[in-house]
């Protein structure tokens, strides 16, 4: 496939950060997939220059191709397949002028001929198959009713029971003005609750198939942490379902990230992310 400079452009915007941000050595690591065999150290130069030149370099070759479904793979976004999905869609904006389609179907990226619009979008679906949103599960969760909030059973010091409790307040206060601001007080609030739980449950947390190798407990993620407390059945599967936008909470803290993931929270998606939290913690209560 041969695509075109503006096309081109696109294509290394979305590899350098816009599906996930990769540094120097990342992108080394990138390319290595592809044929290349450069080593990472001093004179490598700018990130933009390096992509850009190697995405000439495969330009109108099979390895461009390979090029596309490495970097639109699924299995790279099993946390959150929405971006993948953004990604595909503001790509196919570009690569229509160049007569072709990403299509995802499920798990496989393939490619069709397409024809741009007036504004430039396809005309035909980015994917055959469109995301299923389970809105009838999301909505039956939300439903469910959760006692307030008690840390007591979980937490041991009443100092950082505290500094939650008062998080908990700010969020409650933020969700319909401020809602990223309870999304990030959400994010954190829980990874505070499962790290605790984990340093508490050390053995078992590190022992289970879904720990991180090579990572001391108190050095998960949240992805990580609720992976392992789903796992361990201290959280149920409406949680890990519906978890998704918590588990990128870090990334939303810079505003370079949030932007190149498009992420735009309302109030809905705030309340959410609180009923997330308020279910997790009373499952966790539940379990002790």
């Amino acid at each position: 496939m041969k695509l075109s400079n503006k096309t081109l452009v696109k294509l290394r915007e979305l590899i350098n950060e816009g599906t996930v941000y990769r540094t120097g050595p990342d992108l080394i690591k990138f390319f290595s997939n592809l044929g290349f065999s450069d080593v990472y150290g001093q004179g490598f130069g700018s990130r933009k220059d390096y992509t850009d030149a190697r995405l000439q370099k495969i330009n109108g070759t099979p390895e461009m191709d390979k090029c596309l479904k490495l970097l639109f793979a699924p299995v790279e976004f099993i946390e959150n397949p929405l971006h993948l999905d953004e990604c595909i869609s503001a790509f196919n904006a570009y690569l229509a002028f160049d007569g072709w389609k990403v299509i995802r179907n499920n798990v496989e990226i393939s490619f069709g001929r397409a024809v741009p619009d007036i504004d430039g979008l396809i005309k035909d679906s980015s994917h055959e198959t469109p995301i299923e949103v389970d809105a009838g599960g999301l909505e039956a969760f939300l439903k469910k009713q959760f006692e307030e909030i008690n840390l007591t059973k979980i937490l041991r010091e009443d100092s950082l029971i505290d500094v939650l409790d008062q998080r908990l307040k700010e969020l409650k206060s933020c969700l319909v003005d401020a809602p990223l601001a309870s999304v990030l007080m959400a994010g954190s609030i829980l990874e505070c609750v499962l790290l605790s739980l984990g340093i508490a449950n050390r053995t078992a947390f590190e022992r289970a198939s879904k720990a991180p190798r090579g990572k001391n407990v108190q050095d998960w993620n949240l992805s990580e942490y609720i992976d392992v407390a789903y796992e361990l059945g201290y959280v149920m599967p409406d949680v890990y379902k519906f978890s998704s936008t918590l588990r990128q909470f870090r990334n939303y803290i810079h505003p370079h990230r949030q932007m190149m993931e498009r992420f735009r929270p309302d109030s809905d998606t705030a309340h959410i992310c609180f009923h997330v939290l308020k279910a997790a913690i009373a499952q966790i209560n539940e379990r002790l």
